[in-house]
């Protein structure tokens, strides 16, 4: 059974996904804030320009370093280079530049002319918070929100959001209400969140339009307004968001808000994709393998799910796991199919843990592994799957892989019983077992 999208999934967040959860950018729901491009200076005397800069940065000007910096970074007045962009950074940043060290940092982060290094990154950032620079402050809290560099910590990050929103920065105030609206280190306060969201968009912070969106798409914080909702998202789907894109698509696939339009569901989850968004793959695989609002075409189908099961889109890995099972549009390939599951399985899906725990027992794509089976059978089993719970009690009624064990043979194979399995029920009444 393959698995389709849910009717009504909106993303909770900016550039990264909840739902079919998966992350894009490097900070999921929070991401670090782009400096804005500095203004190109004149090329006329461009020569004793950068002769006179470079002279006051060898003596130690950190705002002479700072624009030399500057202008290797983006090839002005000077062929482009990171190596020396990233050498007058750290000179000014060494000195206490506070946009250097932000600059820096963020090169870390990215492994843009450097070898990418979270701790760096870290350590560069919060000497420019230190100094009271709201971007570092809020990429600081971004760090600490994923754990990147540095121990997970949701109070901390709450704290550095909190800092660089009382400076107004559009994009703390949007991952401030991120975390109010999950509850994510703080008890989950809609009103507040929607609070922090309004005060962000006002400043045309895109995340916080989308978010303002969810809100009024889910009800929460605020009234369920749909046709609000729709509103929002096509502002911030104009804008070039991709969760937007994403959400505005599921309105205009469930008509809510809207009146359905399958075509302009199409479009909005390709313009999504078009950006890497797995949530939109993972729907358009589902669309192009059933021909829903597509011409059936199961390689397209393929083509999304790869994209967004190499993103951990755990539908997506499972779907895929299935065509190459099943050979739907593809020649029939157990080895990829147990690939797939077992990725799928890995990141918790029960239904991929049973299918994963199937192969194993029959050696189909894999070598066969009782035991294997066993653990994949009882993970699933974990979940309330049926048919996991039936296959576990069967392996310890052989006793496969484990002590045979008629009593919790009896007690797998009622509960799956229980929930209409037709096998469990059939082999209850041949061991003359009764509900």
């Amino acid at each position: 059974m393959h698995k389709s999208v849910i009717a009504g999934m909106l993303v909770f967040g900016c550039v990264a996904a909840l739902g079919a959860q998966s992350r894009t950018e490097s900070s999921g729901y929070y991401q670090e804030i782009s400096i804005s491009p500095e203004s190109q200076t004149s090329a006329r005397n461009a020569a004793d320009d950068i002769d006179t800069l470079l002279k006051r940065a060898e003596a130690d000007d950190a705002d002479a370093q700072l624009e030399l910096a500057r202008k290797y970074s983006d090839g002005v007045d000077v062929r482009q280079n990171h190596g020396e962009a990233i050498k007058w950074y750290m000179r000014a940043a060494k000195l206490g530049n506070r946009e250097a060290q932000v600059k820096l940092a963020l090169a870390y982060e990215r492994g843009q002319g450097v070898t990418q290094d979270y701790k760096e990154a870290l350590n560069w950032y919060q000497a420019a918070a230190k100094q009271k620079d709201a971007q570092a402050q809020n990429n600081l809290g971004s760090m600490y929100f994923d754990g990147r560099g540095v121990k997970q910590d949701y109070k901390a990050a709450k704290k550095w959001f909190e800092a660089a929103a009382k400076q107004n920065n559009a994009n703390a105030l949007v991952n401030l209400g991120s975390l109010y609206a999950m509850g994510y280190g703080i008890k989950q306060d809609y009103k507040k969140a929607y609070d922090y969201f309004e005060a962000s968009a006002k400043q045309n912070n895109t995340n916080a339009v989308n978010w303002l969106g969810v809100m009024y798409a889910s009800g929460n914080g605020v009234a369920q307004d749909a046709k609000r909702a729709v509103a929002y998202f096509s502002e911030a789907a104009t804008n070039g968001l991709a969760a937007a894109q994403y959400n505005l698509a599921i309105l205009y696939k469930n008509g809510t808000g809207t009146t359905q339009d399958i075509g302009k569901a199409i479009e909005y989850f390709t313009a999504a994709a078009q950006q890497g968004y797995a949530p939109a793959e993972f729907y358009l695989g589902v669309a192009y393998e059933s021909g829903n609002g597509v011409p059936q075409d199961y390689q397209k189908a393929i083509a999304y799910y790869e994209s967004a099961a190499q993103q951990g889109n755990g539908a997506a890995q499972y779907n895929l796991a299935n065509i190459y099972e099943q050979g739907i549009g593809v020649d029939v390939d157990y080895a990829k199919a147990a690939q797939w599951y077992e990725t799928a399985a890995t990141g918790g899906d029960a239904e991929a843990q049973l299918s994963i725990g199937k192969l194993y027992y029959a050696g189909q794509g894999v070598k066969q592994d009782f035991k294997k089976a066993l653990q994949w059978f009882e993970s699933s089993a974990e979940h309330g799957l049926a048919e996991a719970q039936y296959n576990l009690g069967l392996m310890h009624l052989k006793g496969q892989s484990v002590k045979e064990n008629y009593g919790k043979a009896i007690t797998m194979i009622k509960a799956a019983a229980a929930q209409g399995n037709e096998s469990a029920i059939a082999t209850l009444a041949s061991l003359g077992e009764s509900l």
